[in-house]
């Protein structure tokens, strides 16, 4: 065992002793570590969003707002047991720590054959390594917003009543709606994702909110959404190239929309090459392979309000309706 092995998570295990979708206190927007002074000043709808851009930025560059590494450590010490996180720069320490840890485990594995199978995929997504994957998107958090989809969902459906972030990780869109909006108590917010530690965290700290409601993608129902539920905006970013089905998830979207629903979403160009399935690899075959598939289906049956599909390049970010007929 070497020093990289120290905290190592069992990922099914980890969902059994503390389950994702359980609530603790809950209440209708209820996110404790998103109720300081700055994020009041956030929320202020009579700041023009520039301003309220510039100050969350200023808040995380001067560390003046640490809510997201508060949460962060409080999760890391008592749900995964690891070694006390005393400040941010070690936070940032262990983030290297770990991301190096991955990567040699990826070149460790670089001659592997690869697997196809839907179980192998999962399995890839919760290996201990994948850690790495939890810091990366915590930092991310930390110097990313996601304003621009949740303008556009303002824009083109104001007054949503269910929410979807699909393939949402930690919920990063999610959290920035919290962090700048005042949800109407009455909307319902799903998140959606597979069996792995971004995930658990993602719900771990939304789980006093009442009106947040985790839902597991499961490999024995193909990884696809219940049929009982639907939409009026689903927001889908950094996904698409990570699906085993990429066009069977689509088609799902389309059925679950109601009418007049968005869809917010991206698709990343990824090289062939890289999506190989190595045991290390997220990306997936079929991402690529189905990529034309599934914009030609988006063009066909619903109307494109922003962006444009890039059959030869990465969509960027673009918004598509459902037709209200």
């Amino acid at each position: 065992m070497n020093k990289f092995d120290k905290l190592v998570v069992n990922v099914p295990e980890l969902f059994k002793s503390f389950p994702y979708d359980a609530k603790e206190s809950p209440a209708v927007n209820k996110v404790p570590f998103l109720q300081t002074r700055l994020h009041r000043i956030y929320k202020n709808r009579f700041l023009p969003a520039r301003y309220r851009k510039a100050l969350w930025k200023i808040g995380r560059n001067t560390h003046i707002d640490l809510s997201w590494y508060e949460v962060f450590r409080e999760y890391w010490k008592t749900v995964l047991k690891g070694r006390g996180v005393w400040s941010v720069q070690d936070f940032f320490f262990l983030k290297g720590v770990y991301t190096v840890a991955s990567a040699n485990q990826s070149l460790d594995n670089a001659q592997a054959e690869p697997e196809i199978s839907e179980g192998a995929h999962l399995k890839k997504w919760q290996h201990p390594k994948v850690i790495a994957k939890l810091f990366h998107m915590v930092n991310k958090e930390y110097v990313t917003h996601q304003l621009l989809p949740l303008e556009f969902m303002r824009t083109y459906h104001p007054s949503p009543r269910n929410i979807l972030e699909y393939g949402c990780a930690t919920a990063p869109i999610t959290l920035s709606y919290f962090e700048f909006f005042n949800p109407d108590p009455q909307q319902k917010i799903y998140l959606a994702d597979l069996e792995y530690l971004p995930f658990h965290y993602g719900c771990y700290r939304f789980r006093h909110c009442q009106n947040i409601i985790p839902l597991l993608l499961r490999p024995e129902e193909g990884f696809q959404l219940p049929a009982d539920i639907h939409y009026d905006v689903i927001f889908c970013r950094a996904v698409f190239e990570h699906l085993d089905q990429p066009l069977r998830t689509a088609q799902r979207f389309i059925d679950l929309l109601n009418p007049g629903g968005i869809l917010i979403f991206d698709y990343v160009m990824t090289d062939l090459e890289a999506t190989l399935d190595t045991p290390m690899g997220l990306d997936h075959h079929q991402g690529h392979a189905q990529r034309s598939q599934v914009l030609d289906l988006f063009e066909s049956q619903l109307r494109l309000l922003e962006g444009t599909l890039h059959r030869d390049k990465g969509t960027g970010l673009c918004v598509v309706q459902k037709k209200d007929y």
